[in-house]
């Protein structure tokens, strides 16, 4: 998704126990802020100096189950995400003897 509206937004449920939104940070892109089911994150920028691709947007680690993320853009600046990774891990306890 590349998009320059503001409030223009993208969303994804899973189920899972880490969720990682990856895209590109450049000089003509803007804030942008992450919704993780009821928690909003602090606005990030995604402007910098130069073409940096494969970019960790937003990484969080979450309880296992079923989660929804959205991403919004906070101006008209460009917000580029080119996929979402999401994992599903059950730790194991182990128990001393």
């Amino acid at each position: 998704m590349v998009t320059n509206q503001a409030t223009a937004s993208m969303s994804f449920s899973f189920f899972g126990s880490s969720i990682s939104i990856i895209g590109a940070k450049r000089q003509n892109h803007g804030n942008y802020h992450v919704q993780l089911d009821n928690q909003s994150f602090a606005q990030t920028s995604g402007s910098v100096k130069g073409d940096f691709m494969n970019q960790t947007l937003f990484n969080s680690q979450v309880e296992l189950g079923d989660h929804k993320v959205t991403i919004f853009n906070d101006g008209t600046d460009y917000l580029d995400i080119d996929y979402v990774s999401m994992w599903s891990v059950r730790l194991r306890h182990s128990h001393a003897r």
